[in-house]
């Protein structure tokens, strides 16, 4: 219990630390420089969160909302009135009038929580974009690994299909094999020469995409990945779907859309009661020529006033009601599909982690270790010309890509990883564990 308290504590920490307009994060956080190797993924992450382009646009937006708040809560400006009226026999009337509107009590505040509310839901949007590039990032930086593990595997059965190609060769030379053996050497290494690009090619995408991800043009300079530790993580489902109903940014910027129009359709209630409006005017002595001429003196008059505005037009403010009505019935069906939407994709994730993780521990301590054994055995009856050297070519081939597929297998565990942390919410790196814990991958 203590732990899964402290992990929703974590949780929420983080969510706290994303709510914060990414824009306004981005000022506090200076460039990191990607160009030198190696670039961690940590990296990685912080310098998308602080240059992506759609996050800042998406911050910025949000950022707009706050200001919302004030605008929709505050009183209209006063206006005021300066009357001048000539009179007969030199007599000239002044007049000073100032008038202020008054809403109908509660509509500054209901106009203030919902624009609140709204900038509530700018906000989750924000957080909801932020998370998709992280996401996006890190799923990239797996795939930029893989593809350079990829090239690795490939080197070293270059290696070894070379010295294989040069052993045929003199076999052949001295009669012992048929021309067929170095030829296929030669086939294969042609082969890999074709794999070769085919790696290249995932790792120039990768780059660009990292790039794209960072608003920069795509072939601006980025150093190599670094290397990672990976940890197989346990996942209680129900803890999952738990952080999801109550971290998702989406779920939670529908609830602030309901909010938002259950203000809204309050508001909308309050259109049948008058507005008001309060003024005073001050109208001075008359001048004191025109004293003399009327035969009299004047005071300075000042008086109040109150006014109030008739809401005869009911047709309009009926369709007001209906419509406030309407959406707030619309954002309680948003907030249900969005709770169901990230249940379901809690529950796929879920399922497809654990098809991933079953995947790899196959490879790891069923399928390779198997391979290689086949391979030591096929070596053994070539070297004792007990095995053709076709056998010798697709035990190494196969036992290579085993390699590989052991290495897809886990990209696509710790890519599962990233989809169960954005479908539930949760901070990058979450759900990766400590490298230091039992179960280390290297």
């Amino acid at each position: 219990m203590r732990k899964s308290k402290c992990a929703r504590g974590t949780i929420l920490a983080a969510a706290l630390a994303l709510a914060i307009p990414p824009a306004a994060r981005a000022q506090d956080q200076p460039p990191a420089d990607l160009s030198r190797s190696p670039v961690r993924l940590s990296q990685l992450i912080e310098e998308v969160r602080r240059a992506n382009p759609e996050t800042r646009a998406a911050g910025r937006r949000s950022d707009a909302a706050l200001e919302m708040e004030s605008q929709e809560g505050a009183f209209e400006d006063p206006m005021v009135r300066l009357s001048y009226s000539p009179r007969p026999a030199g007599m000239r009337g002044t007049g000073f009038l100032v008038e202020q509107a008054i809403p109908f009590w509660g509509v500054r505040g209901l106009k203030g929580e919902a624009a609140r509310e709204r900038a509530r839901g700018m906000e989750g949007e924000s957080r909801a974009q932020a998370l998709d590039a992280v996401a996006q990032a890190q799923r990239v930086f797996h795939e930029w690994l893989l593809a350079r593990r990829g090239r690795e595997l490939n080197q070293n059965v270059r290696s070894i299909l070379e010295q294989f190609k040069s052993i045929a060769e003199q076999r052949y030379r001295a009669g012992l094999v048929p021309q067929s053996d170095p030829l296929r050497a030669a086939a294969e290494l042609s082969r890999l020469a074709v794999l070769d690009e085919e790696f290249l090619r995932a790792e120039g995408s990768a780059r660009a995409q990292v790039n794209l991800l960072l608003g920069r043009e795509p072939l601006s300079a980025l150093g190599d990945p670094e290397d990672l530790s990976y940890v197989l993580a346990e996942l209680p489902e129900e803890g999952l779907l738990e952080q999801a109903l109550e971290h998702r940014p989406e779920v939670g910027a529908a609830r602030a859309r309901l909010r938002e129009w259950e203000a809204r359709e309050t508001l909308s209630r309050r259109a049948y009661w008058p507005d008001f409006t309060v003024g005073a005017e001050y109208k001075p002595k008359a001048l004191a020529g025109s004293q003399a001429q009327m035969g009299g003196d004047y005071d300075d008059m000042v008086s109040v006033m109150l006014g109030f505005n008739l809401p005869l037009q009911v047709g309009a403010k009926n369709a007001a009601a209906r419509e406030a009505s309407f959406e707030r019935e619309a954002a309680e069906f948003e907030l249900e599909a969005s709770k169901q939407r990230a249940l379901f994709e809690v529950r796929a994730q879920y399922l497809a982690l654990r098809q991933a993780r079953k995947t790899f521990e196959l490879y790891r301590n069923e399928i390779v270790p198997a391979t290689k054994l086949a391979l030591d055995a096929t070596r053994r009856s070539y070297e004792n010309d007990r095995a053709a050297f076709v056998e010798l070519l697709d035990a190494e081939r196969t036992y290579q890509d085993v390699l590989f597929e052991e290495s897809r297998a886990l990209h696509g565990y710790h890519a599962g990883l990233v989809d169960i942390e954005r479908a539930t919410g949760a901070p990058p790196g979450h759900h990766h564990g400590n490298p230091s814990e039992k179960g280390e991958v290297p």
